[in-house]
């Protein structure tokens, strides 16, 4: 029963991360490239309306999944979204975007922590007029460009 209840949930965000690590990168301009890795509300809060709109089923997928095949969710998630987040990474540094050195473990641990930015203002019953200010914080907190001293050559945005 929990799993059917949770399930939509699980599966809007499975696609969500799916749909990221099947971007052919070769059609993408160094533009597109650098771009993704600028935060913006915009882009930002869609995420956090899906999760508010489906509050409870997400709280209970994050908080409650012990004991079912959604317990290891969050973590698999995470796996998921790092992988994501290598293919473009990868892209950056073939193209010479990207000059810092950022491991696979580095990348689990950061996505990790940025998960945890989407799950807990959820978690914790936080108001829409709160979630749309705390997304712009994590907007200013994961400075995503400055983590892999992503440059551009002419025009630095």
């Amino acid at each position: 029963m929990f799993c059917a209840v949770v399930e939509d949930i699980a599966g809007s965000l499975i696609g969500f991360v799916q749909k990221c690590s099947a971007v052919d990168f070769s059609a993408l301009s160094d533009e597109e490239i650098y771009r993704s890795w600028i935060m913006t509300y915009d882009s930002m809060i869609p995420m956090f309306k899906l999760l508010y709109e489906h509050r409870d089923k997400f709280t209970l997928l994050i908080d409650k999944a012990a004991g079912t095949r959604y317990e290891n969710f969050s973590h698999e998630f995470v796996t998921e979204m790092s992988y994501a987040y290598e293919q473009f990474y990868n892209e950056a540094r073939r193209r010479g975007l990207a000059k810092a050195e950022v491991t696979r473990e580095e990348f689990h641990v950061l996505i990790s922590s940025f998960w945890t930015c989407f799950c807990e203002p959820i978690v914790h019953d936080m108001t829409w007029k709160q979630i749309e200010e705390h997304c712009r914080i994590v907007c200013r907190f994961f400075n995503w460009k400055e983590v892999i001293m992503l440059r551009k050559e002419i025009n630095d945005v």
